[in-house]
């Protein structure tokens, strides 16, 4: 239930039916609704609604009306009661009423601000504002009364929108603000206050620039310095950025588009038409206009009137059922407004399904999204954030968001709530069944226009598929194009008709009949084998996978091609799919396949990799079973940080055995055991921090370069946590180590020696972690080239780290044991620490130890995964959407996952 005095003023119930009354019965409700609760006699009411007293019949007459209207729509939920004095009163719930929920949002506004909360401030304003969808009293009889009533609201939503602007301005927001003065100065043209924001907005844009203007002057003989220290920080432009951007963007889906052969032969046709009313907002706060009534110009159109409509309301969902080409329809936008000269902001496809609006916000998403497919704009920018974040906070970013019903179960309603709080441009693509249900739920997209994609025609198929093929078939003694018989008796192949009706089953269709030569269209029109509409797509989309692998793809690279077996090929694509689906996502990602990959296998890989490390740094050294059982389980319980404590224990008890005489190992279990695991664990716990003070994260992949310039305060960072706590692990090592019975003088010079290596060690991996940069903003990286940067980053991480830890292990041991010897083998042990930390630290170093190795050798995928991944994407089978893979369709890989493949 919902009444509204803002706009035009009406009730509906939750089904969108709405109260129908006159001007006069609305003038009635509307002092109603501003009165909930309390009695409103006759002559009060009479005195606000009519300019003249009128009789009783008349007032009797109206009221009865309103009171019929309230009763049919919402039954006992809405009465209109009359008090004993006469008097009419309305007793609804303050959240039921548009202005009540403005008046609380904006009260709890204002204590916020007053206690200089101005976060929370800025949160409860724009609540507040968001429930002003129009003008106040719409549609209401004139009389003087109705009027100062209007101003009274008016002066209230405007007290409002400048409490939220000068929010904005007092947390340094300009960009914002000026686009919210800049939307309601259409409506108060001549307000004084708005033109004055206006002008504090604009030039707090330049504010940084002009205070580090007149610092340059003062301070002109430090300023190489300062530049050098800054690097591109303060030097980066978001207009060159933004440039750089749109250009990867256009490269990305231009090639996206060649691979799908959206114009080969032609474009399947785009209509649309104006979504139901109740699944989009008023169409005066979509135009943001001030009209009362305006008749929606964009009932129905194609491609070039979808770009055209988004200029002129800034904000648009599109519907359609599954398969509807809802995606390829956003690639194409994209696309044309990137080739638009007056295109301002840079269009950006993200998909939905990996959003999780209950833990991070739209911005923080879209930023962090940004960076991971454009890794140059993980450089910082102006303010010391990204120039991700940068694009984002400022506005320069439209973001089309693909897939919304692809988002988690539950978190729809969560969903839109956040996408309400934005007021930035946006396109939002989903299903029309899922989207109606969440703004049931909760609420419209607020000032966003809705279109609908109609079904392609039979004479869009009759145009489009004979000419996808040369094929012809030999039937009844002529010859003819495959497609006709098919498209002759289309008209009455109801369930068929009905499937070729979406861009995604004409697809698939063409794929495996115009594309091949083993598969016949005819065969879709035999009725015993496709009975239902339902059967028809499952055929086609379990003979879409083989029917690509029978011939290589269209583009191939001579040079990398690699032929795959079909059955094969649809077995791993099924497994895949599956991983898919366990992970709850859409999005290929790599790195994260190790997830799926059964627990014991993880560890028994990791202690396998950590014990053959061990092994080798045991036989560098030659000081007995009882030391290498402690440093055995000490190494082990290093790496077990990562991993967890049993995969720990395990790379330590194989170490012993691979690095040792095994023959001792029971005198040595009875002798000081406790003692020596007690100092392995202390140790293992030091270093932890040691690793926990400079990898805070789970590894990820990386893109990086190495490079001084504009780094320096970073490093700094770095290397002070490495400075401060180097020494401390390396006492806990000195200790271990003289505990563990080596060949020390005594703890004290154990504890020298330990300080030493990690005064060496701790700086060191705090410089090598602040020396990394992200890449050019020009790159928009493919999962391919993700791989291959992390495997880079990989190798010189390792190779890096070892050469620090065999300088410290060197200068360690040689105080410790006073054998010189020491400085000669401490690199090679340096050397193999690194190897273990680059495939232990690093999404790369996980990928090939766990995920590619079993998968390999279970056959759900091949060695060279990327490789496959890369032909699927060639072939169709995958879509590329920035750095990582899909499937070309949700139903693709839903129906790969679910199918039973034989042998």
């Amino acid at each position: 239930m919902e009444f509204r005095v803002f706009g035009q003023v009406e009730g509906r119930d939750d089904a969108g039916l709405s109260v129908a009354i006159s001007p006069t019965g609305r003038a009635i409700l509307a002092v109603l609704l501003l009165h909930l609760g309390q009695p409103i006699t006759t002559e009060r009411l009479i005195t606000l609604v009519w300019d003249k007293p009128c009789n009783a019949d008349t007032f009797y007459r109206h009221v009865t009306e309103l009171r019929r209207s309230l009763a049919d729509v919402f039954g006992a939920a809405a009465r209109l009661p009359r008090s004993k004095n006469s008097a009419l009163q309305l007793d609804l719930t303050e959240e039921a009423v548009d202005y009540h929920r403005f008046r609380n949002h904006f009260q709890a506004g204002k204590i916020a601000f007053t206690k200089k909360e101005f976060r929370a401030a800025l949160t409860e304003l724009r609540q507040a504002m968001r429930q002003c969808q129009g003008h106040p009293l719409t549609g209401v009889s004139a009389s003087d009364g109705m009027a100062n009533l209007r101003v009274r609201l008016d002066g209230e939503r405007q007290n409002a929108c400048q409490l939220l602007i000068n929010t904005l301005l007092t947390l340094g927001r300009y960009s914002d603000a000026l686009a919210e003065i800049d939307f309601y100065r259409t409506q108060w043209r001549h307000d004084e206050f708005l033109a004055a924001a206006r002008e504090r907005a604009a030039a707090g844009r330049g504010q940084e620039v002009v205070a580090g203007n007149v610092i340059s002057k003062a301070r002109s003989v430090v300023r190489p310095v300062r530049r050098f220290i800054a690097g591109d920080a303060g030097e980066a432009s978001l207009d060159a950025a933004a440039g750089q951007l749109a250009d990867a963007v256009r490269r990305q889906w231009e090639h996206e588009e060649a691979l799908r052969r959206i114009h080969d032969p032609f474009p399947l046709p785009v209509r649309w038409h104006t979504a139901p009313a109740e699944l989009t907002d008023h169409w005066a706060n979509v135009a943001r206009a001030s009209a009362t009534t305006l008749a929606d110009p964009f009932a129905e159109g194609d491609l070039d009137q979808v770009a055209d409509m988004l200029r002129e309301v800034r904000r648009l969902v599109v519907l359609g059922r599954a398969g509807s080409g809802k995606t390829i329809l956003v690639m194409r936008l994209v696309l044309k407004l990137l080739a638009s000269p007056d295109t301002d902001l840079v269009p950006v496809i993200f998909s939905l399904g990996s959003w999780n609006p209950a833990e991070v916000s739209m911005r923080d998403w879209l930023a962090d999204q940004l960076s991971r497919d454009h890794p140059g704009l993980a450089a910082r920018g102006p303010d010391n954030i990204t120039l991700a974040a940068a694009l984002v906070r400022d506005g320069r970013i439209l973001p089309v968001l693909d897939g919304f019903d692809e988002i988690a179960d539950g978190l729809h309603g969560a969903a839109l709530r956040s996408l309400n709080t934005l007021t930035t441009p946006l396109v939002l693509t989903s299903r029309t069944a899922e989207f109606e249900a969440a703004i049931t739920a909760t609420d419209v997209l607020t000032n966003a226009a809705g279109i609908e994609l109609d079904e392609l025609t039979l004479r869009d198929l009759t145009a489009y598929l004979p000419r996808t093929t040369t094929r012809t078939a030999l039937r009844d003694g002529e010859t003819t194009p495959i497609w006709d018989p098919v498209l002759a008796r289309l008209d009455s192949a109801g369930d068929l008709k009905k499937v070729l009706s979406t861009p995604l089953m004409v697809g698939l269709a063409r794929a495996i009949y115009s594309d091949t030569r083993e598969h016949d269209p005819v065969e879709l029109l035999d009725t015993g084998r496709f009975g239902t509409a339902d059967a028809v797509e499952a055929h086609l989309l379990n003979a879409f996978v083989p029917a690509v692998y029978r011939h290589p793809p269209l583009d191939r690279d001579r040079r990398r091609y690699r032929r795959w077996d079909p059955d094969l090929a649809h077995q791993w694509l099924h497994q895949l799919a599956r991983q898919l689906n366990r992970l709850g996502t859409r999005d290929l990602l790599w790195w994260q396949l190790g997830r799926t990959v059964p627990r014991v296998v993880t560890l028994a890989a990791f202690a396998a990799v950590g014990a053959l490390a061990a092994s080798l740094t045991g036989m560098l050294f030659t000081m007995g079973l009882e030391f290498l059982l402690t440093f055995g389980l000490v190494a082990g319980l290093m790496y077990g940080l990562s991993y967890g404590l049993v995969p720990g224990l395990l790379v330590g008890v194989t170490f012993t055995f691979l690095g040792g005489a095994a023959s001792r190992l029971t005198g040595v279990l009875a002798i000081g055991f406790g003692v020596r695991v007690a100092a392995g664990i202390v140790f293992s716990l030091a270093v932890g921090v040691l690793f926990g003070a400079l990898v805070t994260k789970e590894p990820e992949p990386q893109s990086i370069k190495f490079r001084v310039r504009g780094r320096l305060p970073e490093i700094t960072r770095r290397v002070l946590v490495g400075l401060a706590v180097g020494p401390l692990v390396g006492v806990t090592f000195g200790v271990a180590f003289d505990l563990a019975g080596g060949p020390s003088a005594e703890l004290g010079t154990a504890i020298t020696g330990g300080i030493a290596g990690g005064l060496i060690a701790g700086p060191m991996v705090g410089l090598i972690g602040g020396l990394a940069v992200a890449v050019d903003i020009r790159t928009a990286i493919s999962p391919a080239d993700l791989l291959k940067s992390s495997r880079t980053n990989a190798v010189v991480q390792s190779v890096a780290i070892g050469l620090v830890f065999g300088a410290a292990f060197g200068v360690a041991f040689e105080v410790m044991t006073g054998q010189a010897a020491s400085l000669a083998t401490g690199p090679a042990v340096g050397l193999v620490a690194g190897v273990v930390v680059g495939l232990g630290m690093t999404a790369w170093g996980r990928w090939v130890l766990v995920a590619r190795v079993w998968f390999s050798l279970t056959n759900k995928q091949p060695w060279v995964m990327i490789a496959f991944l890369e032909d699927a994407h060639r072939r169709g089978v995958l879509r590329q959407a920035g750095a990582v893979y899909q499937f070309r369709h949700a139903r693709l890989q839903d129906h790969l996952a679910s199918v039973t493949l034989g042998g």
